[in-house]
């Protein structure tokens, strides 16, 4: 006869919590950044282009203004963090994952 192991561990009977999905598409947000420096620097050293900039979170809203994605939800309290707003005209591509 085998003798069976019980695992009696206070962290054996930890539960994971419960996963809440916001009602809001989880997205990646593909963007041009605007550029700038507070130092010095010289015309070869010019960056005269916009950084392009991918942010992953939920897209809160999308219309004629632009996209508000926040990366952080607190299904608590019903509140957002890490919110970026991204102008229209510097907006490439929003894709749900």
């Amino acid at each position: 006869m085998t003798e069976q192991i019980t695992d009696t561990s206070p962290a054996s009977k930890v539960r994971a919590p419960r996963l809440r999905r916001p009602p809001y598409p989880l997205s990646i947000v593909i963007w041009d950044d605007a550029f700038g420096t507070a130092s010095e620097v010289t015309i070869e050293e010019l960056s005269h282009r916009a950084w392009r900039v991918h942010t992953v979170g939920w897209v809160l809203r999308d219309d004629e203004r632009g996209v508000s994605v926040a990366g952080e939800w607190l299904p608590d309290q019903g509140t957002w963090r890490g919110v970026t707003f991204v102008p229209r005209g510097m907006l490439v591509e929003v894709r749900k994952l």
